[in-house]
């Protein structure tokens, strides 16, 4: 009945964790579509704003939003099969074989003033031990942005997760958009529990765009966590978060520019309320086609419940295409809210305390030939409040993959994950293996711009 409900809901609802991201150059190639119609009035106005990035659910893709088609239908799936040998940090870590199924399907539409995202991926996971036998987990995204006049546009996401987060803590797509990369998030392989849970998010943007140079934008949003109680870390019941946020940008030149933000979260529910507000400085910059650099650095005040009264937080990423073929990135962050990985993650850990994530990769594409390689890694660690009951983890991996692309559409990977992790004291080192098979029709030869 669980699985039931939970493939309505995301049918019916098609929410999910997704991130959107802007990144500074026009990609040159389509995500995997099965049709477009485009028009020259539609491709006149994409190609004057830059790209807004989005990750599509359940892949390594991340394609542009704003492109020049005025539709784009999204599917693909792929099969895995693996093993874990310590899936359920214990004493007794629980061995497992596992077969994972991943489609995803979506559709993105575009006019001259806006555009719009609605995506669906579930994960369907079948073991060898029969007491866990089958798990489902679901996800899901809908963007929608527009303009009121050449000054005014808003924007709005809707996402939801829901089911079991063991099937997603083995899923080969652990992946976020960060600038044009498909970048590792480490928080949805270190910070996921094996409980049944339902994570919700919703955001609303309003922007102003007060000449050439300057831009001023306020957001809404509330998160909703409702995680069954199970006693395992990080499991918690009906948790509510309301957040803002008030920013500037000004383009100093076509090459960098400086940014300000103010943000605060309340937290309610569960035992506990508390709330906290903080400033971000920080100056973006892209000295060439190839490279983004970002990073802002501030304040958070707040109550002592949840994080420290006085605490510094920052957050950055670099991305640099070093051959047609070879990309690498970096992204870390020191903060309560988690703004680069935090949209493809479980919204019930990292919100409610400080966490430390960085990430780093480097990825060889497939363009004109066969072979696809990338090597990433990751680390996480939180910090809890006084009066939130402690998530405390600390967590590394790397993860080595081989794939060879069998045909346009049709490609395979080897994939090797050892991790290492220390959950309220209980030992999480585990190691996982699986070999990937995935079809993804039309699909790009390369995820970010090809120079």
């Amino acid at each position: 009945m669980l699985h039931r409900f939970g493939l309505l809901l995301g049918l019916g609802a098609l929410l999910a964790a997704g991130t959107v991201a802007r990144g500074q150059e026009q990609t040159g190639t389509p995500g995997p579509s099965a049709g477009e119609s485009s028009s020259a009035a539609e491709a006149a106005t994409a190609a004057s704003q830059p790209p807004r990035y989005v990750q599509l659910l359940n892949t390594n893709q991340v394609i542009a939003l704003n492109g020049e088609a005025r539709y784009r239908f999204l599917y693909g799936m792929s099969l895995t099969g693996g093993y874990d040998d310590g899936i359920v940090p214990s004493a007794q870590p629980t061995r497992v074989g596992y077969t994972l199924w991943n489609p995803h399907v979506g559709l993105i539409a575009r006019k001259p003033r806006g555009e719009f995202l609605i995506q669906y991926a579930p994960t369907v996971g079948y073991f060898n031990d029969p007491a866990v036998g089958r798990l489902v987990g679901h996800q899901g995204e809908i963007f929608a942005r527009g303009d009121f006049s050449h000054r005014w546009s808003w924007d709005f996401h809707l996402a939801s997760r829901y089911g079991s987060f063991a099937a997603s803590l083995l899923s080969p797509y652990h992946f976020s958009a960060v600038g044009s990369f498909s970048a590792v998030n480490p928080q949805t392989l270190l910070l996921g529990t094996t409980a049944d849970r339902l994570d919700s998010n919703a955001t609303l943007g309003l922007h102003w765009r007060l000449g050439v140079r300057d831009e001023m934008y306020f957001t809404g949003g509330h998160n909703y966590t409702n995680s069954f109680g199970t006693g395992l870390p990080g499991s918690k019941i009906h948790v509510n978060r309301s957040n803002f946020t008030l920013g500037m940008q000004h383009a100093v030149s076509r090459r960098w520019a400086l940014t300000a933000a103010a943000n605060g979260i309340h937290r309610y529910g569960a035992t506990v309320s508390c709330t906290h507000y903080g400033a971000l400085f920080g100056v973006a910059v892209h000295p060439n086609s190839r490279t983004d650099l970002s990073v802002s650095v501030g304040p958070e005040l707040g109550d002592t419940g949840c994080v420290q009264s006085r605490l510094v937080t920052y957050q950055g990423f670099g991305t640099v295409h070093l051959t047609r073929h070879w990309s690498v990135y970096v992204a870390a962050e020191r903060s309560t809210s988690a703004p680069i990985f935090l949209p493809a993650a479980p919204a019930g850990s990292s919100l409610d305390q400080l966490t430390h994530t960085a990430a780093a990769g480097v990825m060889r594409d497939a363009i004109g030939g066969h072979l696809e390689m990338r090597l990433d890694g990751g680390y996480i660690s939180t910090e809890g409040g006084t009066r939130i009951r402690p998530f405390n983890t600390q967590g590394k991996f790397i993860a080595p993959q081989v794939g060879w692309r069998l045909t346009r559409t049709l490609g395979t990977s080897a994939t090797y994950r050892r991790i290492y992790q220390l959950n309220n004291a209980i030992n999480g080192n585990r190691n996982q293996f699986f070999v990937t098979l995935d079809w993804r029709p039309d699909a790009p030869e390369k995820s970010g711009p090809i120079h």
